[in-house]
């Protein structure tokens, strides 16, 4: 018994050896010190679906306004804006839209008024063309990206 014992737990110990490896986190050092490279996956971000977006998620924003601009207030760089057009979101319901600015219009004010004192990210929206009136909502996300709705 005390045999059969010991080869299981040798058995166990051994293949537990040759797993480790196969579950240790692996990390990579991404600087380029060490010659490696790192190819990035084909993503198009020039679609409502590459960004995540639906109409569910711009109405959230616009009623997040208040936080958002402030939010805004605090950048004091702007990376990445993307820029998406309301009507082109899926599911969009311009009644809902009319209802949810109506709604909100103080905290649209105060958003715009945010947007245009950080020079950083109303330049990079006259860069592109967009005109602030036409800015419904904005939000960061979590890799710091700015997306803001427009009309």
């Amino acid at each position: 018994m005390k045999r059969i014992l010991g080869l299981t737990t040798a058995a166990l110990l051994g293949a537990s050896v040759l797993a480790a490896p196969a579950l240790a986190e692996s990390k990579m050092d991404l600087s380029g010190d060490a010659g490696a490279t790192t190819t990035m996956p084909d993503v198009d971000t020039g679609t409502t679906a590459a960004i995540g977006g639906n109409f569910e998620s711009a109405l959230t924003a616009i009623g997040a306004g208040s936080s958002n601009a402030q939010a805004i207030g605090t950048l004091s760089e702007v990376d990445t804006v993307k820029v998406v057009s309301v009507s082109d979101l899926e599911g969009h319901d311009q009644a809902a839209l009319d209802q949810a600015v109506s709604q909100n219009s103080d905290s649209l004010d105060e958003l715009r008024t945010s947007i245009g004192a950080n020079a950083a990210l109303s330049e990079e929206l006259r860069s592109q063309g967009v005109d602030t009136s036409a800015v419904v909502a904005a939000q960061i996300e979590a890799d710091g990206q700015v997306t803001v709705y427009v009309m």
